[in-house]
This record gives structure tokens, C-alpha cells and sequence, in this order.
């Protein structure tokens, strides 16, 4: 593995270990950018574009974060969608990421069931469903997807604890219908 790669999954390993241990603060005692309006759903950046569900909000507090490609949004309950977008000409790959993610998850929860994923929406995609329980106690599901274009690889993860997922899977259906990469 070449020095780069290496150190760009490092990187996305070390952003998911922080949101995931910050998912447990409250949300005053971090900066979010609101989207709950019916103004502000829409979102549209250079690298990508999305519909975010009322009642969301996008964490701009973690050092990692860029509006480009290092993005969280989280809903009030346990629900977090992030984005993480890196460019092929620097060498990473989709299998890179998904297998470091994969490893980190399973160190995340206890008694992991995983399953390989094909599909995200409507669009053919690699990766993992990984289930099981967050702090040896809250069953938790975490849904990870990769998908490139010709200049872009992109790995999208879906989180929650499992009765928020199912109660909010609407959400998270209008977020994979409306994703797009640009």
C-alpha cells in the first residue's frame, strides 16, 4: 500500500471513531447548521447534491469536516448519514475504504452480524450491513455503500440505533433516492 493511501484511510478511520464516540453529546455542545426549514433541504456542492429530511442537521463541528467531502448530518434521535468523497487521481479506491470501515464497525459493535451489500436506491453499489450492538448495549445498525464516477469514489454510511431505523426509514429512502455525486 502506498504512503498516501494509507494515510487517507487513516483518515477516514479516524473521522468515523469521532462521530461515532461523539454520538452521545448533546446537540447544543456542537455547531450544526440547521435544515430544519422548508427552505434548507436541498443541498448542493460541487462534489454532491441531497434532500435532507426536516428535522436534520449537518455537525460542522468536527475538525475533519468539509462541506466538499467530509460531511454529517444527524437527526435528533440516533440517525446519522455522512458522506465521505475522495478523488481517484490520488490512487484510493472503493475497496479500500469499504474493507477499513468495515474493520472499524466491527471493532465499534459487539456480536456483529455482516452482510455484503449490492445495492444503494436504485444505483448498483458495494457494501456492508453490519449489525449489532453499540457500548455492548443499544442494537444498532450501520449501512455502508461505495460508488464511483470517473473522477470520484464515494462512500456513503447510514447509521442508527435499530428501532430508529426502522422508524425513520423514510429518511433515510428520500437521502438515497435524492444522492447524488457529482
Amino acid at each position: 500500500m502506498n504512503t498516501g493511501r494509507h494515510y487517507q484511510l487513516w483518515y477516514f478511520a479516524l473521522a468515523i471513531l469521532l462521530v461515532v464516540s461523539g454520538c452521545s453529546q448533546s446537540t447544543s455542545d456542537r455547531n450544526h447548521y440547521s435544515i430544519d426549514n422548508k427552505y434548507a433541504s436541498e443541498i448542493d456542492r460541487q462534489t454532491f447534491s441531497v434532500s435532507i429530511p426536516r428535522g436534520w442537521t449537518e455537525d460542522t463541528a468536527d475538525d475533519m469536516y468539509d462541506p466538499e467531502t467530509f460531511v454529517f448530518f444527524e437527526n435528533p434521535e440516533s440517525c446519522m448519514f455522512s458522506v465521505m468523497i475522495g478523488e481517484k487521481s490520488t490512487g484510493i479506491t472503493i475497496d479500500d475504504i469499504l474493507l477499513n470501515q468495515k474493520a472499524v464497525w466491527e471493532e465499534k459493535l459487539t456480536n456483529c452480524d455482516v452482510m455484503r451489500l449490492t445495492k444503494w436506491a436504485t444505483r448498483e453499489a458495494k457494501g456492508f450491513e453490519i449489525k449489532g450492538k453499540m457500548f455492548g448495549m443499544l442494537r444498532s445498525v450501520c449501512r455502508m455503500y461505495g460508488f464511483d464516477n470517473d473522477t470520484r469514489v464515494c462512500v456513503v454510511m447510514e447509521f442508527a440505533v435499530s428501532s430508529d431505523f426502522k422508524k425513520y426509514a423514510a429518511d433515510f429512502e428520500k437521502i438515497r433516492q435524492t444522492f447524488r455525486l457529482k
